[in-house]
């Protein structure tokens, strides 16, 4: 089956579907989601570095380096 196969009105129902799908894909670029598990791993994770109990000096240099540990996220701009 190829595109002229189709139907006129199944094909303008893919084309508006598209366009609505193009649309949104266009408003939403740039704009990050981040998952509340993600973010609540993130401050575990943190706290863990502030206390020193992280995985070693060359992992908490990181996060300085980064500003994770002040108030600077990785999901911020």
């Amino acid at each position: 089956m190829s595109w002229s196969d189709v139907n006129n009105e199944r094909r303008e129902k893919i084309e508006n579907d598209m366009i609505k799908l193009a649309k949104k894909i266009k408003n939403n670029y740039g704009k990050e989601r981040v998952s509340l598990r993600c973010k609540v791993v993130f401050y575990l994770m943190r706290m863990a570095q502030k206390k020193d109990r992280g995985s070693g000096t060359k992992d908490n240099q990181y996060w300085l380096e980064k500003g994770w540990l002040d108030d600077k996220r990785p999901w911020k701009k």
